[in-house]
């Protein structure tokens, strides 16, 4: 599928054509396209275009209710799964987690009333609930529904099928994201020795594996297994999905994250334009991976070459990109201004920091509440710029 080989532009035009055929055999409204529209509502999706996946999705939730609630509650599932996607796409958590576990709820009742549900949805459904909560820093919480739908999984296709290694992987970044990074490798090691038996060494989810057990290593200061973990990655990668894929472009962004903490500044610089290169080359203009690289490619320019001016245009160019992508009230949006606000400070030019530290704090507390781990890093930044700001307005 072109989705998935990198091609998104390719996969969407092929999807609304396929879209298109059905609603002239069976009209805009009939139950037959809505798995159609789902469908393209997820390529849009991942393609950065969240507005228009959020109108596609919208679509297929009216065409579910106007002839299918009652009757195929697993339809009204996949509908209300996309649109839960959707609104975490966007970075509406609250909402992503109420119709997520809607999708949940509806799940476990078709496995309790034998209407076709197994239990490896429902494992499914609590992987996706687990995510939103980990993003909401309910780490317990996560963990606890992970282990759920790993105990589900185990049950029903046996403790090393390959299906299993994606909630070793959640429970793995679950524990790196509550500081437990020992545990977190030892969850991903165990995924990976699953993929190795099942999928084998040259497979894209072992290329995924290798970044997810370089990410914890670089958190545990171990550079030197991080840098060959994210080297092996690339050379799975490259093999298997080619040169001009997403999952290599992230590959080679991490390589270069710790090559630049070796103070090999030069090869950093060229694996990030590389992956800025392949991106711009595979993903819609305004994708929120574009963006994230130009970012990384912004502090290489600010905290090795020292060049403000050049970060200040990469970082305008993100948020631009994500605005239009994400919407303005997105927390990607928030991380973004930060990051700007962070140039301008160190440039000196403290008033137009001020507005950025000041809108980047009120979106991460509407987003995820005033007790996130994200809004107490907003807090501590705002406090060490005031401080700065203070001391700038006591020398003039």
């Amino acid at each position: 599928m072109r989705a998935t080989s990198g091609d998104v532009w390719g996969a969407k035009e092929a999807q609304a054509e396929k879209l298109r055929v059905m609603q002239e055999m069976h009209g805009h409204e009939s139950l037959a396209i809505c798995d159609d529209v789902v469908f393209l509502a997820s390529i849009a999706r991942q393609s950065g275009q969240v507005d228009e996946a959020l109108l596609l999705a919208d679509r297929a939730v009216k065409i579910a209710e106007g002839g299918a609630a009652a009757t195929s509650p697993k339809l009204t599932s996949s509908v209300t799964a996309e649109m839960a996607s959707v609104y975490r796409e966007k970075g509406d958590l609250d909402q992503a987690l109420l119709l997520s576990r809607r999708v949940l709820a509806i799940e476990e009742e078709m496995v309790d009333r034998g209407q076709g549900g197994d239990g490896l949805r429902v494992a499914a459904a609590q992987d996706t609930v687990g995510i939103i909560k980990r993003m909401l820093g309910k780490f317990d919480e996560a963990t606890e529904l992970h282990l759920q739908a790993l105990e589900a999984k185990q049950a029903a296709l046996g403790p090393d099928h390959a299906d299993i290694a994606s909630t070793l992987m959640n429970l793995g970044v679950c524990a790196d994201e509550a500081a437990d990074y020992e545990k977190g490798r030892e969850w991903k090691s165990r995924a990976m020795d699953i993929l190795l038996a099942t999928v084998g060494p040259d497979h894209p989810q072992t290329g995924q594996a290798l970044i997810n057990l370089g990410e914890s290593a670089k958190r545990m200061g171990d550079l030197d297994e991080a840098r060959n973990l994210f080297e092996r990655a690339i050379l799975v990668l490259r093999g298997s999905l080619g040169s001009s894929h997403p999952l290599l472009a992230t590959a080679l962004n991490n390589l270069a994250q710790v090559q630049k903490v070796l103070g090999k500044h030069d090869e950093a610089l060229l694996l990030l334009q590389q992956s800025v290169s392949i991106k711009r080359e595979v993903l819609p203009p305004n994708h929120p991976s574009i963006a994230t690289a130009l970012s990384n490619l912004a502090s290489l320019h600010e905290e090795v070459y020292k060049d403000l001016e050049k970060s200040l245009e990469l970082r305008r160019s993100a948020l631009e990109m994500l605005s239009v992508s994400l919407g303005k009230s997105n927390p990607q949006v928030a991380t973004h201004m930060h990051n700007m606000a962070v140039t301008y400070t160190r440039m000196g030019e403290y008033e137009s920091a001020v507005g950025l530290y000041d809108e980047a704090l009120q979106i991460d507390e509407a987003t995820y509440g005033p007790d996130h781990p994200q809004v107490a890093t907003d807090l501590n930044a705002m406090a060490t710029f005031r401080f700065h700001m203070g001391q700038w307005q006591l020398s003039r």
